[in-house]
């Protein structure tokens, strides 16, 4: 950051000092950072109620908060990490990855790899086939299904603590061959029938774009997405043979991580590029079911449902977000031009912090 001229009173010094801690300033900074720098009142921000999240941030409020970064009106108003959280570490997100994936599926379709989320995934694992002539029902199953969780495969995973050897996930990070094993579980209900959070419905999705793009996964990714993006921070777990797990297996830098956010917010153009086409934007988005009365759901991405202490805090309810465990989150709010990306280790508890950084703290800041 530029240097500035020596304050001339102590008080002076300790302000700056306490803006620049929350990265709030009038210049544009020569950065990594794909946003110019901007401060909270230069977008109509409360820089007060700024200032005390970051206060408590770093005094532990949200327990193991890693990172914290907001954009409005594509300029950066605030980006601090905590308790060792670092600006270029790539940080696991969990579930969120599923949202990523979505958005990977729609640049799929808009390049002409997919026919169609309605096509069945059978025709993806030929090389798989006894797992459905055993169970005819998992015919049925398609990439919707599969975006939407509602796939009917047997599945175990939220309700049941991460270390109780019932937990689905421990079964699934046990084998070496994930697809193998995700495609082998029981059928408990009608494809499209009943939500139930699945996992391997991402390890799932990343073959059929392998598949059905002709390269690796991976080389896929980056190609049509985060090579566009700069993102450079992706590290993807894998199975044995290779497998990409991308149902909870991604990890990024919060730089890379709000840049997802944005892309969105921006209707799929980056750089005057289409990355990802607005109709899928607006499809994938958009509210398919509730899950509860929290929150509804559309191709991996939530929203808050109208019934929710969430809904009246914004004049629009039209954000959406991602939401991986331990605390991994993506908050955009097209009507207010705003993205809020959030990285934490609450894995045990308290994963839930950061939408109470949105709700007490930006959004009080942006009323």
């Amino acid at each position: 950051m530029k240097k500035v001229q020596v304050m001339r009173s102590s008080y002076y010094f300790i302000l700056f000092v306490l803006l620049m801690s929350c990265y709030f300033n009038e210049e544009e900074i020569v950065d990594t950072s794909p946003w110019k720098y901007g401060s909270p009142s230069s977008v109509s921000l409360n820089e007060q109620t700024l200032l005390e999240l970051d206060d408590n941030l770093r005094q532990g409020s949200f327990d193991q908060i890693r990172g914290v970064l907001a954009i409005k009106d594509d300029k950066l108003i605030f980006e601090n990490y905590y308790d060792g959280g670092l600006r270029d570490t790539p940080q696991f997100l969990s579930g969120a990855t599923m949202s990523i994936m979505s958005i990977l599926t729609g640049i799929a379709l808009d390049r002409g790899y997919l026919d169609s989320i309605q096509t069945p995934i059978n025709v993806f694992f030929p090389d798989y086939i006894a797992a459905f002539e055993l169970e005819p029902l998992k015919n049925e199953i398609t990439i919707e299904h599969l975006l939407l969780m509602k796939s009917g495969l047997a599945w175990y995973e939220t309700g049941v603590p991460i270390l109780n050897p019932n937990n689905s996930l421990n079964g699934l990070t046990s084998t070496n061959d994930w697809i193998e094993h995700s495609l082998s579980r029981d059928m408990d209900a009608v494809p499209g029938l009943r939500y139930s959070y699945n996992s391997t419905h991402g390890v799932l999705l990343t073959e059929i774009l392998a598949r059905a793009s002709g390269q690796s996964f991976s080389e896929f990714a980056e190609e049509v997405l985060f090579n566009p993006l700069g993102i450079s921070s992706a590290e993807w777990q894998a199975d044995a043979f290779g497998h990409i797990n991308g149902g909870f297996g991604l990890s990024l830098n919060l730089i890379d991580f709000a840049k997802l956010g944005d892309l969105l917010l921006k209707n799929g153009q980056w750089n005057g590029q289409e990355i990802l086409s607005e109709t899928w934007i607006t499809e994938s988005t958009s509210r398919q079911f509730p899950i509860d009365r929290f929150s509804d759901f559309g191709y991996s991405w939530q929203q808050f449902s109208d019934l929710s202490n969430f809904s009246d805090i914004l004049p629009v309810n039209d954000t959406f977000f991602a939401e991986g465990a331990g605390g991994q989150y993506i908050f955009v709010v097209p009507h207010q031009r705003f993205v809020l990306a959030v990285t934490a280790d609450n894995f045990l508890e308290n994963s839930f912090t950061p939408l109470l950084i949105f709700r007490d703290f930006f959004v009080e800041s942006i009323q």
